[in-house]
Order: C-alpha cells, then structure tokens, then sequence
C-alpha cells in the first residue's frame, strides 16, 4: 500500500459522495419520498455510495486532485449525453462512441490543467474516512431492503393443474392475452427473426393471423377499454390517465355479456394502468390486482444519471412498476386448477414489453436473439427483445396448462397488444405522445380449432375494436348497443377478398398536442387538433411514415380530415364522471413515466 492511501481514498469517497448527493438532488422524486421516506433514505445512501466507492478507489491510485478536476469537467458532458441519447435515442453503441470520445477529451483536459496549475501536495484531514464507512453501508442497506415479493409469487406450476380425465363438448371457454407494448413487427410469425417467439408463432400459426391491425390509443386505459367494449375512446370516454375518467353506465363491457350468459369471469391484472375503478373491471367475478411492491434500490430518485445507466445496462432492475410474466401466468394457472366446472372467461394482462424492459439475465443471452452478435446487445431494442423472448417463454407455459386441462381445443384464445412501443423512429422511444405505426400497429390472432381455420392470414386492416364483436358473434351472443367494432368472422370466408377498414387512433396524452389519426388501409392522416399540423403517409409505399404527402395528395387529404373532424365532434359532453386515482397507484404511474 503506497503511503498516504487512507487519506487519498477518503478524499476519493467525498469527491464521490458531492457528485452522488448533487445527482440526487438534481432528480429527487418529493412525492415517492414523501410516501416511502425510509426507503428513500436508503436510496439516497445507495447513490452517494454508488459514486463515493468506485472514487475512493481510484483515488488510491490516481492523484485525488486529478480525480477532483476530472469529476468537476466530466459530469456535466456526461449529463449533457446522456439527455441528448434519450431525446435523439438510436444505437446504444453510438452513444457510447460519444461518450469515449468525449472522455479523451475530458482526460486531455485534465492531465493539460493539472500539469499547469494543480500543487502537487495537498492537505487533507481523515474525517473523510467516515464518509465512506457510511456509503458502504448505505449501499448495503439499499439493496439488502429489496423484496423478494416475485419469489413468492411464482409458486403455481402446471403440476397444480388437474390432468383432463375425459372431455365433452361444451360452451367454449375464452382466454384473452393483452400484451401490453408489444409491435407487430417484433414476432417471428410477422417476419422478424430479431427475438425468439415460437409460442406466439405456433398460436398465430393454429389460427388466424391478422396482419395489419391497428389500436386505438398507444396507452393501456384507453386501448384496453377499447378491446373490452368495441367502442372507440371518443364513445367509451377514456382517454388517458389524468382525471381517472370513468365510463359511463351506459357501456357494456364483454365481460358483462359472458357473466350474464354464465361464464365464470376473472381477470389477472399486472401493472397499475389498469386500475379498478375506471370501469375496466365490470362483469369480472374475480379481479386480481395488487400493486406491485417498490422493488427498486433507488425509489425517490429512478431518473437520476446514475439510476438510468445502471438500469439501461441491466446492472440493477426498476421492477416497482408491474408484476412479471412469470408472475402473471402461475396466477393464471392457479385459477385453472380452481376454475370448477362452468365455462370461463379469462383475462391476463403481460406487461413485460414494456420499459424499464427487465427480463431475467438469462434472456440477454445471444441465445434468445437469432443471428445477433456480441454488439448487437448494446442497441435499445435488443432489450427489448430479451424481454419479448422472456413474454413468450411464459405463454407457452400457460398454453401447455390450458393443454394438460384437455380443453385448450375447447378454448378461444386470443392475443392482441393495446399497443406498440417506439425504439428510436421519429426521435422517440415509448408510446403515450405518439401515433405512428410503431405505436400503434399491434400483433393479433385467434385460435380455436372447432370454428376457425388454421393458418389463416388476413392482410387487410381491422382494428382492435373487433375483438369483443368477433368474439360475442363466436359464442352467439348479442350485443345490446351499437358498436364501433365490427365481427370479423365474414373475412374468414374469404381472406382474399378481405377490405380495409378505417381505423381511428388518438393520444389526448399531453395537453396541446392532441393527436388524432385516420388510417383507411392505405393513407393515414395524423392531425393535431390543437394547432392543425396534418401528416399524410401512403402506408403502403411509405410504411415507416417518412414523407409527408399532405401537399400532394390533396383530395385523400380532404377525406381523411371530415373524418378526423366527425370523430373529434362525435363527444357531446368531455365533462364525464371523475374516478380519484389512489395516491399508492399514481405512485405506482410515476414509476412508469406515466404521471408526474
């Protein structure tokens, strides 16, 4: 040990711990402190030891004042690139060719003023050691505080589920996968061989595919709302989430049509957008939602530099915003080991496309990514990816239950997202602000052999408010109101002769950018109906929606835009009924980005 290396440490560790508390307090969250001020605490310890640990060490070896100038000159450019990389995202290995370039720079700098200006022997006093001590056992405290709620959940296995002894014919059951963020363009069945999906391919392949299928809103209260009640949000009157919009009386819900014809309904719910309250959960006899336990070291501060690059590169997981696949398809298994002898109905909501994008380890493996390479792992969506892979994995273990059950051929089972997710197109990465094609093309087919022919593709355009009619028409039941949606059995008849159907999306998701888009198969207009912007693609010539038309298709212009303005006029009184959103679950929200 060279001499002086307990003081050069403990100047390392305060150098650290400035850094670590200026982080946090660039980026504390008040309202998630305020309401888990002890685990805050230890998230904050967790920050400052974060920083002060790996400095202390370097100091060691490093002149601390070196350290000191270069930590002073290199967390603002690293701030400022890492804010650039999440507005302007596209390759994570661009950004880390930025991030190498600007460190030279940086340590050019350095070494050029310390040589010049810096004295070469400094005082410092020991009280710093005690900093140190205290980042050790803060990050200690930090991660020891985590839950082991997932361990504890996934306890039903298809070992629970009774093995089928005969089968009559009977009612048919339904089961509806919402899987929440999920594109169109990321399954094998679409063509992409990026991501391993056999589950969701061998579904689409026993049955109808339906190719070019639009949602009606790229967050998870409208779009489901919309799946559910074969309305758009502009009838159903759910448009977001600020306000906590109830639906009104008047809406009936699909599960309300199968509880009156007497089915057993439940619901298995994963993430807190979809929330009791609101209406989502009317006709369902069991529905499960809990919100998941804060599992996160760094709660009250998750959008701090440290917090991002941690999670961005899997070092740490923000699991505090949804229950994991795993999670999701042994609840539903249990219910099929309890589910008695009526016909059921269904429902599991995955929620595992979506961001912060945590699957376990063993999906980042090249394995789970046909064709991949060692680089390809540092893009955005190879994350992405790993967590599609981890989705199908535990479809296929509730598939193989519902076949141990012996009434999986008795089964309508549907799959569909609510929507899609950007990774970088058009500047952007998520959904809720946007409504291109990547946010709002959705994955979606039907399997059940005694009625539905397999595989089937339909490439015309249908829309997710088709489900809750092509399902009630499958089962022979009638619906009481007058639907946005349509049955889509006539297409199967005769898929080729399949047409479009207009499809209408909206994001009322930031106030003074409302966006409403209309899409007749081939052209989609988007208008913002606060400022009057209007983008018109040929989706057929332009599917990635980069040149704008509207100048030079004037007359398809024209279309689209009395249809964009007899939706938008088609709302009589915006004034609905309010549903509070408890204080747990907007915490909960936050967490996903969703609230503020």
């Amino acid at each position: 040990m060279k001499e002086g290396t307990p003081t050069l440490a403990a100047a390392g560790a305060l150098v650290g711990f400035v850094l670590g508390t200026a982080d946090a307090a660039l980026h504390f969250d008040t309202q998630e402190i305020a309401e888990g001020w002890l685990t805050a605490l230890a998230s904050l310890a967790s920050i400052q030891a974060s920083y002060a640990v790996p400095f202390a060490l370097m100091a060691s070896v490093l002149p601390w004042r070196t350290l000191l100038m270069g930590a002073g000159l290199s967390a603002p450019l690293f701030h400022g690139v890492v804010t650039y990389a999440r507005y302007y995202p596209g390759s994570q290995r661009g950004t880390l060719a930025a991030v190498a370039g600007a460190s030279l720079l940086v340590g050019a700098a350095v070494t050029f003023l310390f040589h010049k200006f810096v004295p070469r022997h400094p005082r410092l006093g020991r009280a710093q050691i005690a900093v140190l001590a205290w980042m050790t056992l803060g990050t200690a405290a930090g991660y020891v505080q985590r839950s082991r709620f997932e361990t504890e959940w996934a306890i039903a296995t298809i070992a629970d589920v009774p093995v089928a002894s005969g089968s009559r014919v009977r009612a048919p059951n339904v089961v509806i996968l919402t899987l929440d963020t999920l594109r169109a363009d990321r399954i094998g069945v679409n063509g992409y061989g990026g991501a391993s999906t056999p589950n969701m391919d061998r579904l689409a392949d026993e049955g109808v595919l339906f190719h070019n299928t639009i949602s009606h809103a790229p967050l998870t209260p409208p779009s489901h709302m919309s799946i559910f009640s074969g309305l758009y949000p502009v009838a159903h009157g759910i448009r977001g989430f600020v306000g906590g919009k109830r639906i009104q009386p008047n809406v009936k819900m699909l599960a309300e049509y199968l509880q009156e014809a007497g089915y057993t309904t439940a619901a298995i719910i994963s993430s807190p957008p979809l929330a009791p309250g609101g209406g989502i959960e009317r006709g369902f006899d069991e529905y499960h939602f809990e919100l998941p336990p804060l599992d996160y070291p760094f709660i009250g501060f998750r959008n701090t530099l440290l917090a991002r690059v941690l999670k961005r590169l899997q070092v740490v997981r923000d699991n505090g915003g949804y229950f994991g696949a795993s999670i999701q398809s042994s609840r539903a298994i249990g219910f099929l080991s309890r589910r008695g002898e009526k016909p059921f109905f269904l429902w599991v909501h995955y929620f595992d496309a979506h961001d912060p994008y945590a699957p376990p380890r063993r999906f980042l493996s090249l394995k789970y990514h046909p064709g991949a390479t060692v680089t390809d792992a540092l893009d955005r969506s190879y994350l992405y990816d790993s967590d599609v892979a981890y989705l199908d994995e535990e479809l296929g273990r509730l598939i193989a239950a519902l076949e141990k059950t012996g009434v999986y051929d008795n089964t309508i089972v549907v799959a569909i997202a609510d929507h899609g997710e950007a990774l970088g197109e058009h500047n952007y990465v998520g959904h809720s602000a946007a409504i291109y094609n990547e946010q709002t093309k959705v994955p979606f087919f039907i399997r059940y052999p005694r009625a539905i022919p397999s595989g089937v593709k339909i490439e015309a355009q249908v829309r997710s408010v088709d489900v809750a009619p092509t399902l009630l028409a499958l089962l022979g039941l009638k619906h009481s109101s007058e639907l946005d949606g349509i049955s889509l059995l006539p297409m199967l008849a005769d898929p080729k002769q399949a047409t479009d159907r207009t499809a209408v999306s909206e994001t009322f998701h930031i106030p003074g950018n409302r966006l409403v888009a209309v899409s007749d198969g081939r052209y989609k207009l988007i208008s913002n109906v606060d400022d009057g912007i209007e983008l018109l693609f040929d989706i057929r010539k332009d599917p990635l929606e980069l040149r704008n038309i509207v100048d030079r298709e004037v007359a398809v212009a024209v279309r689209l835009r009395a249809e964009t303005k007899e939706y938008v006029a088609r709302v009589a009184d915006n004034a609905l009924d309010q549903a509070d959103i408890d204080p747990s679950v907007r915490q909960r929200l936050r967490t996903l980005g969703y609230v503020e």
